[in-house]
């Protein structure tokens, strides 16, 4: 039992006096079958003491170049990380190649090409920098590594298992990575009216002959008539959400408040509780989301033709929403091991229909921080149309779209007031 619970709140039926001086604590901590649960109520940093971003950027690289520099113009940026000499990695799509810029924004070489082979792309679906300064790429099918200096090291385990497949999420320094199998479980028979599958984490080792179990997450929930294995979307639900580092693994399920920290082994350490306070699904989003379905344009990139949006609002009317909205929309562990977790905004779903991309929201995003104890340090704003990628001690780096909608690279400072930095 933990000495912030049991030695500071004092009986008021023994000490009445006290009573009207009582002040809920940030956070109570208590241990449960040897999991620690942490049950926080309230920001433990002072107003004052909050974590905040510069409103404009440090680095700003991308957008439309005035000489027609296409090695400052961006189609599907990836994943942005810093390396360890200041350099920026970034994961490109659209040219099949992880980009490096110097720290003030100067292209300096590139990395990787169209095609099949080793150290060749067919769609860059992730990109993240890990010990060592390892470049660790989600290809459309594979994983590969590349060295600081843009070399190809070596191809990783095969993202293919079964009748599924596990898509990337956590890569560790022994050349394993976690990730989620997706594809609805094999043996199984198909659930009926509304559901959810329940999606395996695993970790698959360096040569991908050895995958283990190391958790679950939820998926979205749908509504299934018991003998497809594919159900009807029911708008505004959400999956589980993940992230981690090279020691723990982070879940958290949409519909509750709270996120499963495990060791990268499976062993179950913390539970991270929030307020529980739901919030239901406005008739604001329910009728934004008709309307993002109206516009949207046709298969061609041209507008919808008549017959197809008469189809699209007959599928309207037999729409099904969640209840409530989800509770995060992205977890993210920061380069000195705080958890932050994204507050969901139904405009998540707004996407821009065709190949994977990184999405980004048309208003600010709110991130709840976390220390390595599981206690809610504070709630920080990031810009509108900006995807963050990765987080460091005093600096966020991600992916973001000017009002004319092109992509750029983005790094803005991150400020730490004196007793903020935890």
């Amino acid at each position: 039992m933990s000495c912030r619970v049991t030695c500071r709140l004092l009986p008021t039926a023994v000490f009445p006096f006290l009573a009207p001086m009582a002040q809920p604590w940030a956070q109570q901590v208590r241990d449960s079958a040897g999991v620690q649960i942490v049950d926080n109520t309230r920001p433990l940093l002072s107003a004052a003491q909050t974590w905040r971003v510069d409103p404009d950027p440090m680095i700003s690289i991308g957008g439309i170049s005035p000489d027609g520099d296409s090695l400052f113009e961006f189609a599907l940026i990836m994943g942005v990380s810093r390396l360890s000499d200041g350099r920026f990695a970034v994961g490109v799509q659209g040219s099949h190649a992880v980009r490096f810029y110097d720290a003030r924004g100067s292209f300096v070489g590139s990395a990787g090409r169209k095609g099949e082979g080793p150290g060749e792309f067919q769609q860059i679906m992730g990109t993240r920098v890990i010990r060592g300064d390892t470049i660790f790429v989600s290809d459309q099918g594979q994983v590969e590594y590349f060295t600081a200096d843009g070399r190809f090291a070596r191809q990783g385990a095969s993202r293919a298992r079964g009748p599924g497949f596990v898509w990337p999420a956590v890569p560790l320094h022994d050349g394993s990575y976690l990730g989620v199998h997706y594809g609805p479980p094999s043996g199984t028979p198909p659930p009926a009216g509304r559901s959810r599958y329940q999606r395996t984490v695993v970790r698959v080792s360096r040569d991908g002959q050895q995958v283990d179990t190391v958790g679950s997450l939820a998926s979205e929930e749908q509504i299934f008539d018991g003998r497809q294995a594919f159900g009807t979307q029911i708008v505004f639900s959400r999956g589980g959400v993940l992230a981690g580092d090279e020691e723990r693994l982070f879940l958290g399920d949409g519909a509750r408040s709270e996120i499963l920290e495990y060791t990268i082994t499976g062993a179950p350490t913390r539970v991270v509780r929030l307020p529980r306070s739901p919030r239901r699904v406005t008739n604001e989003a329910r009728n934004a989301y008709r309307e993002y379905v109206r516009t949207s344009p046709g298969e061609d990139g041209r507008p919808m033709p008549p017959a197809m949006r008469a189809r699209f609002d007959q599928m309207l009317e037999r729409t099904t929403f969640a209840d409530e909205f989800p509770y995060f929309g992205d977890l993210i562990v920061d380069r000195t091991g705080h958890l932050w977790a994204q507050q969901y905004d139904y405009r998540s779903v707004f996407r821009t229909p065709g190949p994977v991309r990184t999405h980004t929201l048309p208003v600010a995003s709110h991130w709840n921080v976390f220390d390595r104890a599981g206690r809610w340090l504070c709630t920080v704003d990031l810009p509108a149309r900006f995807t963050p990628s990765e987080i460091g001690t005093d600096y966020v780096a991600g992916m973001a779209r000017d009002t004319d909608d092109v992509e750029q690279v983005r790094v803005y400072r991150l400020r730490k007031p004196q007793g903020g930095a935890r």
